[in-house]
């Protein structure tokens, strides 16, 4: 999927730069939808191009975005349309499940880096409620899934920890 429609979804709410885009982006739905800037640019240029996305404001530095009917009626044709099946691809995952017994234990440190990886990004899930400037059912159904998701990642990041750390205790 294009960041097309992440962009036309904050845009629905109000006009906003690309880098006010990419703080949104960052600060909400970043735990599920990442952009870089590198993607980011050239997606706000296809939409323009495409009549989805007009110039609210151009001040040479900064310039500020407003989504267009055209760009609504896609985003709601996006919002209604199927989804594709999820793909996960974490390189840790696979690290793991291509350890050996005895490799695993190695793994460890990047396990337990994981692990408070994930316990950043749940503080920070937990504090989203407090600062967002809107919270509609679908902001708070979303981000009880982010939550939960991010609590059962972690459980299993510790229960391997446990089962690594008794491994070694035997050995």
């Amino acid at each position: 999927m294009s960041l097309d429609p992440v962009i036309l979804g904050f845009l629905r709410y109000a006009p906003l730069t690309g880098y006010q885009i990419k703080r949104e982006v960052d600060n909400s739905v970043g735990a599920f939808w990442t952009t870089s800037y590198g993607g980011l640019y050239p997606a706000l240029a296809r939409l323009l191009e495409q009549g989805h996305i007009a110039i609210h404001s151009d001040s040479g530095d900064s310039r500020s975005y407003q989504i267009t009917e055209q760009g609504k009626t896609r985003f709601r044709r996006w919002l209604l349309g199927p989804t594709a099946k999820p793909v996960a691809k974490d390189e840790l995952w696979l690290k793991i499940f291509y350890a050996t017994d005895a490799e695993l234990p190695s793994l460890e440190g990047m396990i337990s880096q994981r692990a408070s990886e994930l316990e950043q990004s749940l503080e920070h899930l937990r504090k989203l409620p407090e600062q967002a400037n809107f919270l509609g059912q679908g902001q708070v159904s979303c981000l009880e899934l982010g939550i939960g998701d991010l609590e059962n990642q972690l459980k299993v990041m510790s229960y391997l920890l446990g089962r690594i750390t008794s491994r070694l205790k035997q050995d």
